[in-house]
């Protein structure tokens, strides 16, 4: 009890012996090395917090801008972070185009055919554009998170077209409601599941997961819609359309 009797005695000693207004920081006044971090010239940091949340692309773009017309040699976190954004950004879409091509490439040697090898990715390329739809209908963005998804959805959404235009081919190219009700049963079935995995991911608490897979959600989705839904409906089209020819 004594010593902190002291202590309580000593506090208050020094609290009202402390001047009312704090002595003027110099750096002559600063301990030697936090003197020695700082510059002797006269010149000083400014630090330059947002009023918005940093959180969208577009608040980062402007915080950035109006930073950097003040300052063109500012640099902190979000100067950094959006430059490493728009890196990543650029890397994903270059990786997309490359797995664009390969994904042709290997089409061609499986159907040794360049009609079939468009066909099955008829599912692909509608089921993108759905995307990029339900993306700006909804105000998603896309992030350093989620633009790593762009790729994956390319490998994952091709198999549907492959699988049903098979079935089709060894079916003559007659038959496309057989095609639906058997093989696209198996791809509906393989497509569920690849989506409840992916899907999982936009229920986590870290926003660029639940971001990433909320993207591979909806393209997954409009992919696999697309692969047992509307490459189908291009069959029968085609089908009626060599019909009539023969006829």
């Amino acid at each position: 009890m004594r010593a902190l009797r002291d202590t309580v005695l000593g506090m208050t000693r020094r609290a009202r012996a402390a001047p009312d207004a704090p002595p003027e920081v110099v750096l002559a006044a600063l301990p030697p090395p936090v003197a020695g971090r700082l510059a002797s010239d006269g010149r000083y940091a400014v630090y330059a917090y947002p009023k918005d949340d940093l959180g969208t692309r577009d608040a980062l773009e402007r915080f950035v801008a109006d930073l950097q017309a003040v300052a063109v040699e500012a640099t902190g976190f979000p100067v950094v972070h959006l430059d490493n954004m728009r890196s990543i950004r650029f890397g994903f879409v270059e990786a997309s185009w490359i797995a664009i091509t390969a994904l042709l490439l290997l089409l061609l040697v499986d159907f040794r055919s360049p009609r079939y090898a468009l066909l099955a990715v008829v599912p692909l390329g509608v089921g993108v554009v759905w995307t990029w739809a339900v993306v700006s209908l909804t105000g998603m963005q896309y992030n350093a998170g989620n633009v790593v998804s762009l790729p994956l959805v390319l490998g994952i959404a091709v198999d549907a077209g492959v699988h049903l235009l098979h079935r089709w081919r060894q079916q003559g190219e007659r038959d496309v409601a057989g095609v639906v009700c058997h093989t696209g049963g198996a791809v509906l079935l393989s497509g569920v599941t690849t989506i409840v995995g992916f899907g999982s991911l936009a229920l986590a608490s870290h926003r660029a997961t639940a971001s990433f897979g909320m993207l591979l959600l909806v393209g997954v989705s409009a992919c696999l819609v697309a692969g047992v839904v509307f490459l189908p409906a291009v069959l029968h089209l085609l089908r009626r359309a060599t019909n009539e020819e023969t006829t």
